[in-house]
Parts: C-alpha cells; structure tokens; sequence
C-alpha cells in the first residue's frame, strides 16, 4: 500500500487491480489531498481504466487484458518471470521495462521510524545485514525466522540456479531469497562494439547476492555439491553481463582461497615506462596463513590479510613483506579503477614517509580478461556531481611506489581440493 499512496499523489486517480483484493478499487484524491476509495465492478475495468486521469496498477496476477489493450495508462508491477509479463510487454512500442531498486538501509530506517517506530534500530541492521534490503521481510518476520528462511532456501540449491541467474525470467519459491535484482538510478553509458548507448534510469539489471552472508551459504553449498558446476559457471560466463557481480563475488573467494595456498602464478607489468611491460612472468607465493581483519591496524606482517567487510577501499587482500608489499583487487571485469583514499589510509601500513620501497598493486583476473588488461587510473573517494572521477594530481608517494600488475587465476577444477 505504501508505493500506492506514493502513484495517487502524483496521479490523482489510481485504478488497482491487486491478487490480495477480489475487486478492482479506485482511489482518487482531492484538491484539499483527501483519498476517497471506491469499488470497481470487473466488468467496468475497461471503461476506467481508459480514462485520461487514471493509472492502472497490475499488482501480483496476471493481466486482464491482452497485449493489443491500446488504451489507458497500465503499471505492471510483478517479477521477472516470463509467464508473468511475455504478453503483457509484446507491444514494444508502447511498453518500458523498468526494474525496482533494492532498499536501502537508509530507506529502510526511514520507513521504520515513519511506520513501525516500535520496531528497534538494532534489530533492522542485523536483519539488514542478513537478508537485504527487502522491507516485507525485514518488519514482518524476527532475524531467527529470516535465517531459517535462508538456511531452508540454500539447502534446496541445485544447478537450476544457474538457469535462473542466467535468464532473469526463471526462478522458484526460494530464489528470491538468495538473489536481488540492483538496477542503476542515474543514467549510465554501455558501450557495445564500440558505440556508447545512455541507458536511461532503472533501465539496466545487475544481479547481486541480497547479502554477503548469503554469498558465502550459496558458495559453500554449490563447492560442495556442485564443485565442478560451480566454477565452469564463475571461469565461463563472461558474456553474460547482469551475471557480474554473482560472478565476481564467487571469483573473489576462489582468489582468496588461491592467493593464499602457495602456488605459482602468471603475472604481467601494466607499467608502460617499463620496457619488460609486456612480458609475462612467473610468480611463486609462500603459503600463507589468512587472518581476517576488521580495521587496517589489524594487518599483520606476513600474512594474507583480508578485510571481514568492504571497509577497505582499495583492496581485496593484502601481503606486508620482507622485500615487497602486495596489494590485491579481484575483478572479473575489464577495467576496475583505484580509489586513492584506500591508499592514503594504508600509507603507514606500507612503511609511512620515510619508506621507499615498491607496493605490487596485482589485478586479480579470469583468463578471458588478462591479455587485455591495462593499468587502471586512480579515482577520487566519492564521485560528486559535476566533478571529475578520476584524480588529476595522483600523491607523489603513490606514483613513485605502486606499481600495478595483472595476475592471471585460471582455476581448474582437479586444483581446487
């Protein structure tokens, strides 16, 4: 109901045609901003809802009307699925998909505060926490009831997740649990075969796990039932785009889990001044003790430090040695920036002032990335409005001791164990 008041205040007249409700309702306000609710008999669902001064909202069903239906204005709002909006979107001329954004927990404190006051703080954020930004969940159901959700949703997993994540139009009772559509609130260039395309505002989809908490159950699960699936899908799906984040973050725990064991690894420079910047060379890691570090005075010297949260800028991992420092970011995209403010707040780590020593700064790739990989620019902490993304006058300190490699991980499934 609260996104229907947000619609008549801004249309005037909203037509409803709701799965929870057995008849159409029209809900209409005033000069004087007073709703006044009437019900609509099915038969006048036509004649209403072609009126000029009236949107139809389609909430949870199917359509009553077919996809030649040429007037009124019509709101579908419904899932991805195909048996749910094929008919309904078939007029592309007339017809926009837009996605819903994902609540903030921002967005969802505000509500809390608006509509259930009685509802605590703590208990949003480690609902939040758990299962993301979807308010039905988070004030209807206590942070035991949601994990025993998630838990009963990541043990009926099998393979059929990759199909739903790779078509956006499958899907099961539980998969909305596990993955949230994220879609972009500003307007953002694509470029295909080299020309640039403005998609306009929650036009494009990106699929994410709805929490990291839930990225971890749903890898766990899939390496252990599924091993062999589950990395053809992360070392084989780059064509996909909307995968990029599922894959991205299943790419990152297998680095982790690499970077770290000892192994040999083919890396190459992306410095342009130097005149080997093209060749490829080995590069053989110690095996290494991972500590999980939740501040940056929790990095300890020779180890494989990785941050428990995103809450260092930067990097993924980091390596504090005797000879070098290693700094890693995992990407399985083709270009992935720096922000320098990661830099600044790791500068004492990295030996202060006084140190000269080179950071190894290692992109850590798929195969179908690393050839073309190039050196990545670095880029203020918070892009603001009108001004420039990426740092004109990068710190003296950086440009003379970061240097930025690619490292290839191209994973078979016999190494993994």
């Amino acid at each position: 109901m609260l996104y229907y008041e947000c619609f008549v205040k801004e249309c005037s007249k909203l037509l409803i045609d709701d799965a929870s409700y057995l008849h159409l309702y029209l809900i209409t306000r005033d000069e004087m901003n007073v709703f006044d609710v009437e019900w609509v008999q099915n038969e006048d669902y036509g004649r209403v809802a072609g009126r000029d001064n009236v949107w139809c909202i389609i909430d949870g069903k199917a359509p009553r009307v077919n996809h030649d239906f040429d007037i009124g204005k019509l709101i579908m709002v419904s899932s991805p699925k195909d048996s749910h909006i094929k008919n309904f979107c078939k007029p592309t001329h007339v017809t926009i998909k837009l996605y819903m954004q994902i609540w903030t927990e921002a967005e969802l404190d505000e509500c809390r505060s608006l509509i259930y006051p009685k509802f605590p703080k703590d208990n949003l954020r480690e609902s939040y926490l758990l299962c993301g930004g979807i308010p039905r969940m988070i004030f209807k159901c206590e942070s035991p009831e949601i994990n025993k959700m998630i838990t009963a949703s990541v043990n009926n997993i099998d393979t059929n997740i990759f199909r739903y994540i790779g078509t956006l139009s499958d899907g099961d009772n539980y998969s909305h649990n596990l993955v949230h559509i994220h879609t972009n609130e500003e307007p953002e260039n694509e470029i295909i075969n080299g020309h640039t395309f403005v998609n306009p505002p929650y036009t494009s989809c990106e699929l994410k796990f709805a929490s990291a908490i839930i990225g971890d159950k749903v890898f766990a699960r899939l390496k252990e039932f599924y091993k062999e699936e589950t990395y053809k899908f992360v070392f084989a799906s780059a064509s996909v785009s909307l995968l990029g984040s599922i894959r991205g973050y299943m790419f990152e725990i297998i680095a982790h889990n690499e970077l770290s064991a000892g192994k040999t690894f083919l890396t190459r420079s992306l410095e342009n001044r130097k005149k080997t910047c093209v060749k490829e060379r080995k590069l053989q890691f110690p095996q290494l003790t991972i500590k999980n570090c939740h501040t940056v005075d929790d990095i300890e010297y020779g180890k494989y430090c990785k941050p428990v949260a995103k809450n260092f800028e930067t990097i993924d991992a980091i390596y504090i040695g005797k000879d070098y420092d290693f700094t890693f970011q995992m990407t399985v995209g083709r270009t992935h920036d720096i922000k320098q403010h990661g830099y600044e707040l790791l500068h004492e780590k990295l030996g202060g002032e006084s140190a000269d020593h080179p950071v190894r700064h290692y992109f850590v790739v798929p195969k179908d990335t690393f050839q073309n990989f190039q050196k990545q620019p670095f880029t203020v902490k918070k892009e603001e409005k009108g001004q420039p993304k990426n740092v004109v006058n990068v710190k003296q300190w950086i440009t003379k001791r970061i240097e930025q490699y690619v490292l290839l991980l191209d994973v078979g499934i016999k190494s993994t164990d």
